[in-house]
């Protein structure tokens, strides 16, 4: 009786590492997809229209990032950000949060 219970805790337990390997090979294959699907539909640089103008070779001439009255949301009624002004100037190291703190 004692090795019946035994062999039935073992078969288990090999049933459920067996259901752990299969998950985690489920989750990589699929993060494989999208990759794949990431890499074949993002044009590449130089295919677009927007890198057909010529950039002269002075630019940039300084880092210096500035916004002027942006606004952005998930939809125009229930806007994140309205009317933001910011400057950040060439050296200077910002961090931006979310709602969440990422």
């Amino acid at each position: 009786m004692g090795v019946a219970l035994y062999n039935v805790v073992l078969f288990t337990q090999s049933i459920k590492m067996l259901i752990q390997f299969w998950t985690n090979l489920e989750t990589h294959i699929g993060s494989i997809a999208r990759i794949k699907e990431y890499s074949e539909k993002t044009p590449r640089e130089g295919q677009s229209d927007a890198s057909s103008h010529a950039v002269p070779k002075s630019w940039p001439q300084e880092g210096k990032i500035e916004f002027k009255k942006i606004s952005a949301g998930y939809s125009q009624t229930h806007l994140a950000i309205k009317d933001l002004s910011l400057t950040i100037q060439p050296g200077d190291k910002i961090g931006l949060c979310g709602r969440t703190g990422r």
